[in-house]
């Protein structure tokens, strides 16, 4: 064996069928052009628990579910590989105890020089766990919507990197005004005051976040009828991500034009700072609560949220706003 020749007919067959009867971790077998099991190997031993003896000669339908099986899922992969050339699909499928596994499932169409297909080959992975993650990572980030939708005390929404509002929650629409329909997609400047905009100060609000991880201000926002309310904020960082959490504190003003002109005008400016330290412990103490309660209740999400695919970039941001009347 030892002087095979790579470059002789024989080393591609004895290759493969020294790779097949080393590998563990994946079940790989040939079968028949109608399905027979022809060979067997010790990944299919491990993954399936079938012995070499128990196995070949059986059809491989005995995988299947028997759901499956009786809806004729074996035949239509046969005849999808034989058309395409090859069939990818990820399925449950059966141990020789019974149970079920989540399997990776590649088959590939056999031919031989004249184009005659002669069998299969198909190899099997066990993914079992990484399917357990998905289902875990859905479930929670399905909880943690329902939390958040359930929210209406703080408004609750995310940012792309840019700042592009890309969800909302009935505590936003409660305290901005906005439906999701009418919101989502824009620019979250829109909340801001004609003169912070014009400012740049909603830009310099990303930058300094996504720059140094944290971003703190105090000012008037905007809702849709055009009153305004002012607003003392602080943001939670995470690796790459802006968390934002803004507490604010309504300041009602009537929604004509010379109100919103208005917004930073002195008075209310000064009215609004003497509280602003109230405002702000209030902020520590509703941010702490807010992330300790997500982090306890739905810590898989939440921390993809703030450490949120920290190796990307751009990672999107969080803002969580209140209003208090």
């Amino acid at each position: 064996m030892n002087d095979l020749n790579p470059q002789s007919a024989d080393f591609s067959s004895v290759w493969l069928r020294l790779w097949t009867e080393s590998t563990h971790d994946y079940s790989i077998f040939a079968l028949s052009p109608q399905g027979i099991v022809l060979t067997w190997n010790p990944g299919g031993e491990r993954i399936q628990g079938y012995q070499s003896e128990e196995i070949v000669g059986q059809p491989f339908s005995i995988f299947y579910p028997e759901t499956e099986r009786a809806s004729g899922a074996p035949k239509a992969a046969l005849r999808a590989a034989a058309d395409s050339g090859r069939y990818v699909v990820e399925g449950w499928r059966v141990r020789k105890d019974g149970t079920t596994f989540w399997a990776n499932v590649v088959m590939t169409a056999l031919r031989d020089r004249q184009g005659q297909l002669i069998g299969f080959g198909k190899v099997i992975q066990d993914v079992s766990d990484k399917k357990a993650a998905h289902d875990a990572v859905l479930q929670s980030e399905r909880s943690f919507r329902l939390l958040v939708q359930g929210v209406t005390d703080y408004a609750i929404f995310m940012l792309s990197p840019d700042g592009h509002i890309t969800s909302w929650n009935s505590g936003a629409r409660r305290i901005k005004g906005y439906t999701e329909r009418e919101i989502v997609g824009s620019h979250f400047s829109r909340f801001c005051t004609p003169a912070d905009v014009a400012a740049g100060v909603p830009f310099q609000g990303l930058e300094t976040a996504r720059r140094e991880g944290r971003f703190e201000a105090e000012g008037w926002r905007v809702r849709r009828d055009g009153s305004c309310f002012g607003r003392t904020s602080s943001s939670t960082p995470s690796a790459k991500t802006a968390i934002w959490l803004d507490l604010q504190k309504s300041h009602a003003i009537s929604p004509n034009a010379g109100a919103q002109a208005s917004c930073l005008s002195k008075p209310k400016e000064r009215c609004f700072r003497r509280r602003r330290w109230k405002h702000w412990e209030n902020s520590r103490v509703g941010w702490r609560t807010i992330s300790t309660m997500f982090s306890s209740c739905y810590g898989a999400t939440w921390n993809c949220l703030k450490a949120g695919m920290a190796a990307t970039s751009g990672a999107p941001s969080v803002s969580v706003t209140r209003s208090t009347p």
